[in-house]
């Protein structure tokens, strides 16, 4: 199944599982858990919390100077001018 089919899935499972006991809960599970193919924890946390679906990343957003960008660049680039220790010979 695909990730969107799966969510699908569980949003029509979801109001069935939050109304169900105990023993209607385990038996959604494992129904959930052989259609989708996931874990039984990861079922488990798909049913009982919708998806946050925000685009904006969490955290200080990642903003370069130019300066700070190219010596980031450089940083990547470095090893592999650089002659191998290991072998004596240019790294290609």
């Amino acid at each position: 199944m695909t990730r969107t089919s799966v969510e699908e899935l569980a949003e029509a499972l979801r109001p069935r599982y939050a109304k169900a006991r105990r023993s209607e809960k385990s038996k959604i599970l494992d129904e959930f858990v052989a259609v989708a193919g996931v874990h039984r924890k990861a079922a488990i946390r798909r049913l009982r919390h919708a998806r946050r679906r925000s685009g904006k990343r969490r955290g200080r957003p990642r903003v370069y100077t130019p300066d700070i960008a190219r010596v980031r660049r450089e940083a990547v680039a470095r090893p592999s001018r650089e002659p191998c220790c290991v072998l004596g010979f240019p790294f290609a």
